[in-house]
């Protein structure tokens, strides 16, 4: 069995080009895919509890196969945000939606939680380390950062200081997914990536483009991401991937221009 947790780079799409449906149909074993758009590692873990709940116990989950995506931690599963204001990603902590009291409550939550938030994502890799080593030691555990470890005042330099926890039965991917996704673009410095449309400037014009991407990526990209889980989930194997880049503009087919409409 292999299980998908994660956000909008994970949630579900039946195309067999996408990278979680490659691997699956490699190993000709089923994907559960519980990844959901805007969600964050909190959402992930309350996924992975009642995982763990109807399987009657996290050893009995040894010797399956997981891929987490770990978002951003200020994405906090609040019961009283809206589900669309929970696609919004972190937006929704501005959102008009929210009522005061319920702001409220948003605000005190992250000025109490604000430094242990910048802790999640390293005591989340930590934790996931953890349990392929001693508690699920016949499992494979891929787990990638969808925008990056938050800065602290950590002894850290950067994202791959953490490739030392990598293992026969762990695999932390040292490229953030956000970082790889703007790198399609041709100079992603002039683009602007604000939801729903992405757009830049050429000659003090505006100019939209409709994001056409599934989970963000092109499919040359979701092959590449897609081999380096089977490598790993086989062999071990941590790969060193060649992305492709700066090929994707206002004038290709993924990403062309439009006229943009206030939804």
């Amino acid at each position: 069995m292999i299980y998908l947790f994660g956000d909008s780079f994970g949630e579900p799409h039946i195309e067999n080009y996408i990278y979680y449906n490659q691997v699956s149909k490699y190993f000709d074993e089923e994907l559960i895919n519980f990844a959901k758009a805007g969600s964050g590692p909190d959402y992930v873990f309350k996924k992975f509890m009642q995982l763990c709940f109807d399987e009657k116990g996290l050893f009995n989950l040894n010797g399956d196969k997981f891929i987490f995506l770990l978002s951003a931690p200020e994405r906090i599963d609040f019961d009283f945000i809206s589900e669309k204001d929970k696609h919004m990603g972190l937006q929704y902590l501005y959102s008009d939606s929210l009522s005061k009291e319920d702001r409220k409550i948003v605000d005190l939550f992250h000025k109490t939680y604000s430094n242990e938030i910048k802790l999640t994502n390293y005591k989340n890799l930590s934790f996931l380390y953890c349990l392929s080593e001693f508690f699920l030691p016949k499992s494979k555990f891929f787990v990638a950062l969808t925008f990056g470890l938050e800065e602290t005042n950590m002894m850290i330099d950067n994202d791959r200081t953490f490739n030392v926890l990598n293992s026969k039965n762990f695999y932390y991917f040292e490229y953030p997914f956000n970082f790889l996704t703007i790198n399609e673009f041709d100079d992603y410095k002039q683009y602007y990536f604000d939801e729903p449309v992405t757009y830049k400037f050429v000659e003090g014009e505006k100019i939209y483009m409709k994001d056409d991407r599934l989970n963000h990526f092109s499919e040359v990209n979701h092959n590449k991401i897609a081999k380096a889980i089977i490598d790993f989930f086989e062999n071990g194997l941590i790969s060193k991937v060649e992305f492709e880049s700066n090929f994707l503009d206002e004038h290709h087919e993924l990403t062309k221009k439009v006229d943009y409409i206030y939804e």
